[in-house]
């Protein structure tokens, strides 16, 4: 679910990325059911196809990563 609201994320920030792999994920802190949270995504500074993301509950970080992208209708398979 939380990856789902993710990608749903990035297609909303950045409307013609697709992802093509999820570089990494970790996830601190369960969500329970019906629980609010934000997705904070970012530009990597390491690489220009690459998307750091964290979400939060409140102000404590519940899951971070890095998403691999690609952009324009080459990404769509």
């Amino acid at each position: 679910m939380i990856l789902d609201e993710i990608l749903a994320a990035l297609t909303e920030w950045r409307e013609d990325s697709h992802l093509t792999v999820i570089r990494a994920v970790k996830f601190l802190v369960p969500l329970k059911p019906e629980q609010p949270f934000t997705i904070c995504l970012s530009a990597s500074q390491d690489a220009e196809n690459e998307v750091d993301f964290c979400c939060r509950v409140e102000d404590r970080v519940i899951v971070e990563g890095r998403l691999q992208v690609c952009c324009g209708a080459s990404g769509i398979i």
